[in-house]
């Protein structure tokens, strides 16, 4: 039952997310809309507008149900949902399936200002440094991606614009799969993602601990491994968000349906201003807390 553009999602968690970042949009474009401002909402990893999810064919003693998809909206059709509207959206993909449903997303709007690119979602954020309408405008951002594909070159980028706010979807999984629980398995390549992703390569001294035990024949042997305890790494990642950013709240830990961690949620906020981050606070530390 493929379909070009599907976009699946498998958790729980997908649909938390979705909801706490559709709060804040509502609360923000709201919020927002009496002030002076332009305001754009960017989603980095957009997907198609719309995620599916699959459900199996039951063959049971009183009948038999055929696979089908259950359908919902995505980040991007939220975001155009979203009243008091966006004045400008902006959607990032770099697959052209992904890409082609954006476009036949973006063609039932034809009065709104819509945008879709197709590239390096890194690429295309870094421009936003150099762009001189940002004391006019400001801008929510969703980065969703799939890993560690965000560079912390990006994040300094959305920082120096001091005009965004930043939703954020950490991959833990993508954490503790490239950095391997034995240091032996850390391959330069692995080394290289996590220094790119983080800006440093403080994390390898900060996750690993060495302990000495004597072995069988009173032999010391030390032995170093990676924490096992997930608030270290997310502690250390929430500690290189505030180098860069005046606000950082969060993290909100996302599971799977076996109970697995899978994402931390953060917010971070460009704007040193402290009237923007009092206005944002009780909606961002609400949706955290509630989900």
């Amino acid at each position: 039952m493929s379909e070009i553009g599907e976009h699946e999602f498998g958790s729980l968690s997908t649909s938390l997310k979705l909801s706490m970042v559709q709060g804040y949009l509502q609360s923000y474009a709201t919020l927002m809309r009496s002030k002076n401002f332009k305001l754009w909402y960017i989603d980095a990893f957009a997907g198609t507008g719309e995620i599916t999810k699959r459900i199996a064919e039951e063959v049971t003693l009183v009948g038999h149900t055929p696979e089908s998809l259950d359908r919902r909206k995505g980040s991007a059709q939220i975001a155009i949902d979203i009243n008091p509207p966006f004045d400008r959206l902006i959607f990032m993909e770099q697959k052209p399936k992904h890409v082609a449903a954006l476009e036949a997303l973006k063609a039932k709007y034809p009065d709104r200002d819509i945008a879709v690119h197709r590239g390096d979602a890194n690429d295309l954020l870094k421009l936003a440094k150099d762009w001189h309408g940002w004391k006019s405008t400001r801008a929510v951002v969703f980065l969703d991606p799939y890993g560690l594909q965000v560079d912390w070159a990006t994040l300094e980028a959305i920082a120096r614009t001091k005009a965004m706010d930043i939703w954020y979807l950490v991959s833990l999984s993508g954490l503790y799969r490239q950095a391997t629980k034995n240091p032996s398995d850390l391959c330069e390549v692995k080394r290289a993602s996590l220094t790119r992703f983080l800006g440093t390569d403080a994390w390898e001294q900060a996750w690993y601990n060495s302990k000495a035990h004597r072995d069988l024949f009173g032999d010391e042997v030390v032995e170093t491994k990676r924490t096992s305890d997930l608030a270290v790494l997310e502690d250390f990642v929430s500690a290189r968000f505030k180098t860069i950013f005046p606000r950082v709240a969060g993290p909100k830990r996302l599971y799977n349906d076996q109970g697995a961690p899978m994402f931390s949620l953060f917010f971070l906020m460009a704007n040193p201003s402290p009237a923007a981050w009092n206005a944002a606070k009780p909606i961002v530390e609400h949706l955290l807390k509630a989900g």
